[in-house]
């Protein structure tokens, strides 16, 4: 039986993004990584308005620095981020939530308390 290949680094590859007015966010040849070790190299993505969006592949296929460069956790070497055509750089995490985009680490129980909406709602 022959099993189907997916090969990650394939999604990765730019891809010429479509300019929609109601774009959400979107990523424009992201380049980032961590000291001597460059992992994205051309991300490109976006999230339509709206949109709930997963993200998989295989570990250390860059995901987690994906999702930190789009947040600002880590720097990005190259690329833009923007949100409703505004390009985002240095950008405060308070004013990324408040404009919808919210990063939630995985494993982490902040409030053992609370639900996944509750944290959530905490950046409002």
């Amino acid at each position: 039986m022959v099993r189907p290949h997916f090969d990650h680094r394939k999604s990765l590859q730019p891809q010429g993004l479509a300019r929609a007015i109601d774009d959400r966010v979107e990523v424009v040849c992201i380049e980032a990584g961590y000291p001597g070790v460059p992992v994205l190299k051309g991300v490109n993505c976006e999230v339509g308005r709206g949109k709930i969006v997963g993200l998989f592949g295989h570990n250390g296929a860059g995901k987690t620095t994906l999702l930190k460069s789009i947040y600002g956790v880590i720097r990005r070497q190259k690329g833009d981020v923007r949100i409703d055509g505004e390009t985002l750089s240095h950008t405060d995490p308070r004013t990324l939530v408040r404009r919808g985009v919210v990063l939630v680490p995985q494993g982490r129980v902040v409030f053992p308390g609370l639900t996944v909406k509750q944290h959530l709602q905490m950046g409002f």
